[in-house]
């Protein structure tokens, strides 16, 4: 999935929604794509900023890095214990829940 030319809105922080059950958690990360979204929204609730050029501009990439306005690359797992991980994210979420 790639997308280009995309601005988060800014949008005010939030309380994190965890799954209540195994249910909701397998409907709501039931793809790769979906655990990107969600640590996205955490990291950046208030909408997504360049920590380098200050641009709110992103394209997304196959490994779910942010390019904004520079060549700086931005990852929703950096810093994070799934950082460098070659195992789905999917995976991950689900040992960790």
């Amino acid at each position: 999935m790639v997308q280009t030319g995309v601005s988060l809105k800014r949008r005010p922080a939030r309380i994190e929604d965890f799954p209540s059950n195994e249910v909701e958690f397998d409907r709501r990360f039931h793809t790769e794509d979906a655990c990107p979204d969600y640590l996205l929204q955490l990291r950046w609730a208030e909408g997504f900023r360049c920590s380098r050029c200050g641009h709110d501009q992103f394209r997304m990439g196959s490994r779910g890095l942010f390019s904004a306005g520079t060549v700086n690359i931005n990852s929703v797992t950096a810093g994070t214990i799934v950082h460098g991980t070659r195992k789905p994210l999917t995976l991950w979420f689900k040992v960790l829940w």
